[in-house]
């Protein structure tokens, strides 16, 4: 949990589509809205980064969502 923006993140890591247990502590991911067939695309927090890392990621995977309203 941390960062200046207000944005509270729980760096609970995520679950690999081979259902192993990755990073909790260290990141985030969150799933988007935005889909391509098997894949999403997915939002790294990381504590180790300034930036917030995106990229395409089987569904099978276990990433954390946040609601936000409009």
């Amino acid at each position: 949990v941390g960062g200046t923006s207000g944005l509270n993140i729980v760096m609970a890591g995520s679950r690999a589509g081979n259902n192993n247990f990755y990073a909790r502590g260290l990141g985030a991911d969150f799933w988007s809205a935005t889909e391509d067939g098997d894949d999403a695309w997915e939002r790294r927090f990381d504590i180790s980064r300034d930036d917030i890392y995106r990229k395409k990621y089987s569904k099978r995977g276990g990433f954390s969502v946040r609601c936000m309203k409009d």
